[in-house]
This record gives structure tokens, C-alpha cells and sequence, in this order.
């Protein structure tokens, strides 16, 4: 009998970053405490929004009847430019934006061309996403909750998780450990620490399964990225 599948979408805090090779990030960690589900995950870091329901389209065809779907979304603000060096459409951080605007570092050829590319892909983000900030953040959340709605017709469940539950995490980590939480600032990173997948995986078991038994396996507590 095949086994019923765990789908995992979502921008670097789904995909894991540094963990994403190890049992310790939360998608595995559901999959783990469903039990008896195959597991797989489409997120990519960095992935906008658009990019995420890109991932969605291209693997509908393999998503049954009894499987799981878990999006997690990505700040609404995230737009793609075309990389002539990777000759594609690639999406592109706000961090990645302004850390090429500081003019500290060379400019990351995987995304720019020159200065001017730079500042205009600023300008965009910041005159057509950032000051309309929920207007994106509502318009995509729909998009994504069409994709329930579909889901729902095929026996498939969808949980949809908003980006607030990681973008506002950041600053302080109090509900999710990150990093730089758990390396008391030696390391300036607002990813989910070891502690923090644990945390996160543990709140979305609470929230949609309240009914189920499970347990999350014991991870050591001083284990870092």
C-alpha cells in the first residue's frame, strides 16, 4: 500500500537553511509525529510569494487524494528579477536588495547587472510592495487559500500558516528560538534555531491536531547550527 504524503512549501524558514540536511527542521519533525507519511519539501530560500505558488502549480499533479499540504507564506513583499548570469527569473530578498545598496560588498552578479538595476528593483519593492504591505499580504493569502479550496475537492488537507508567524518572530525570537537568540547575538540570524523548529513544530501540532498523541523526539540543547 502506498503511503500518504506530507507536502511542504514555503521560503528558507520551511526549507530549513543550514538544517535542512538534518531530522531537526520542523517540516521533518511533523512528518515524524504524523506518522506512517512519506515526506517532501518544495521550499527554497529566498522564494517570494510567486515563486511559492510556482511550486505549488508544478507538483499538483502528484499530490493525492490523503496527503497533507503545508504552506507557510513568505513576506509579501518579495519580488523576482531576471538573472542574465543564470539566464532565469529568479526571486530576490529585500536583505539581499540592501545589502547591494550599501555598496560594502561587490555586486552579486546572481541577481544584478549594475547599480542602477539595483536601486530601481529598491524602488519598486518599496513604492509597489512596501507601503501596501497588507494590501499584498491579503491579495496572495487569497491565492494560496484558492489552492485549499481545490485541495479540499480532492480529499487533500491544506493548512495554510501566515508569514507573521516568522517575519515578526525575528526581531526577538520569544515565540520561536532563532540564532541569534540562541547565540545571545554572536550570530545575527532570525532562522529557527534547533530549539526554535522544535517550538514551531510543536505549535502547529497544537493548534491543528489537538487531538492527537504525538511526541516530538528530545533534541540536545546546546546543539547550534
Amino acid at each position: 500500500m502506498v503511503k500518504p504524503t506530507v507536502h511542504f512549501f514555503g521560503d528558507s524558514f520551511t526549507e530549513g537553511v543550514q538544517l535542512k540536511n538534518t531530522p531537526y527542521i520542523w517540516p521533518k519533525l511533523i512528518t515524524a509525529a504524523l506518522k506512517d507519511y512519506d515526506y517532501k519539501n518544495y521550499a527554497q530560500g529566498g522564494a517570494s510569494p510567486q515563486f511559492i505558488v510556482n511550486q505549488v502549480i508544478k507538483n499538483l499533479t502528484g499530490i493525492k487524494s490523503g496527503d497533507k499540504v503545508f504552506l507557510l507564506e513568505t513576506i509579501p513583499d518579495r519580488i523576482e528579477v531576471y538573472s542574465e548570469y543564470r539566464d532565469k527569473v529568479v526571486s530576490v530578498t529585500n536583505s539581499a536588495i540592501v545589502n547591494a545598496l550599501s555598496n560594502t560588498l561587490p555586486i552579486d552578479k546572481e541577481y544584478f547587472n549594475d547599480e542602477q538595476e539595483i536601486k530601481s528593483a529598491f524602488n519598486f519593492i518599496y513604492d509597489h510592495r512596501y507601503k501596501r504591505l497588507g494590501v499584498f499580504a491579503k491579495y496572495f493569502s487569497n491565492i494560496y487559500s484558492d489552492f485549499g479550496e481545490y485541495f479540499k475537492t480532492t480529499g487533500v488537507e491544506f493548512i495554510l500558516l501566515p508569514y507573521r508567524l516568522t517575519f515578526h518572530n525575528i526581531p526577538t525570537g520569544e515565540m520561536f528560538e532563532t540564532v541569534t537568540k540562541q547565540t545571545k547575538g554572536a550570530t545575527t540570524d532570525g532562522h529557527f534555531s534547533v530549539s526554535g523548529h522544535w517550538q514551531f513544530a510543536s505549535y502547529i501540532l497544537g493548534k491543528y491536531y489537538k487531538e492527537f498523541n504525538y511526541e516530538l523526539p528530545l533534541l540536545r540543547d546546546k546543539l547550534l547550527i
